[in-house]
């Protein structure tokens, strides 16, 4: 948060504080009291600072999804069939978390993308990664296709990713 951020809303609990004073008056018909007036302003001051703590920590919460891991990615596709995936064992359909292998999942290296990481590919959109690969080593992807068609079709290209 800048110092301009920070002025302006100093100045705006200043208004408010400042406005609450008055309608306290009006609305209860009568002179208010020092005392009275004091412990109107904390209330007032504890509100806005609790209001303004909480909209401090949207904005670093913002900031640091701003601030997530982008990179270039080797992306390959891959599907269920014999000739996509060569070990047996593994055309079961299941993904390394034991979820079902669907169009939106992503093979990763755990160690660069951790697992159950939601993921944004260029261009393409929002995928989940759960599961891995022997070949998916470092700045690599898998992405799940329905078919070897379309996995043939994608062949191999880099990708822009931004983990989220």
């Amino acid at each position: 948060m800048t110092r301009t951020d920070k002025a302006i809303i100093g100045v705006i609990v200043f208004m408010l504080v400042s406005l609450s004073i008055i309608q306290i008056g009006i609305y209860q018909g009568r002179k208010l009291e020092r005392e009275e007036i004091k412990r109107e302003n904390q209330r007032t001051i504890n509100y806005f600072n609790d209001r303004i703590q909480k909209l401090q920590n949207e904005v670093e919460e913002k900031g640091k999804l701003l601030q997530k891991k982008k990179g270039v990615f080797i992306a390959t596709a891959y599907c269920n069939s014999p000739v996509c995936i060569n070990v047996p064992k593994w055309r079961d359909g299941k993904t390394a978390t034991g979820t079902d292998a669907r169009i939106g999942v992503i093979a990763v290296d755990p160690a660069v993308i951790p697992l159950g990481s939601t993921v944004y590919i260029k261009g393409m959109g929002y995928f989940k990664a759960e599961d891995t690969g022997g070949a998916i080593r470092g700045n690599r992807i898998d992405i799940f296709m329905g078919d070897y068609k379309k996995a043939k079709e994608f062949g191999r290209k880099k990708v822009e990713v931004i983990i989220l």
